[in-house]
């Protein structure tokens, strides 16, 4: 009964590692960044002329204007962030 039982044991742990490995790849395939790059107007919420604004590395919920090869930015927001001497006009 011995000599029986030990292929049947070496099948079946073999079993188990192919089990084993293919949940392990299923958990990397699934977990593991790739290498396909995210919309970036979709993650920074931009449409069209908008840009996102980033100030200290933090996303600011203010979107700034990118017309004629030029960024605009709200003065409201540059006052309130940056400095409040910048003039109108």
């Amino acid at each position: 009964m011995k000599r029986k039982a030990v292929p049947v044991m070496v099948a079946l742990g073999l079993i188990l590692l192919v089990l084993a490995g293919s949940f392990g790849v299923r958990f990397l395939e699934r977990y593991i960044p790739s290498s396909e790059q995210a919309d970036l107007t979709e993650v920074f919420g931009v449409t069209g002329d908008e840009v996102a604004v980033f100030l200290n590395e933090n996303l600011q919920e203010t979107k700034g204007l990118f017309v004629e090869d030029q960024t605009y930015l709200p003065i409201s927001w540059i006052n309130e962030n940056l400095n409040e001497r910048f003039l109108l006009g």
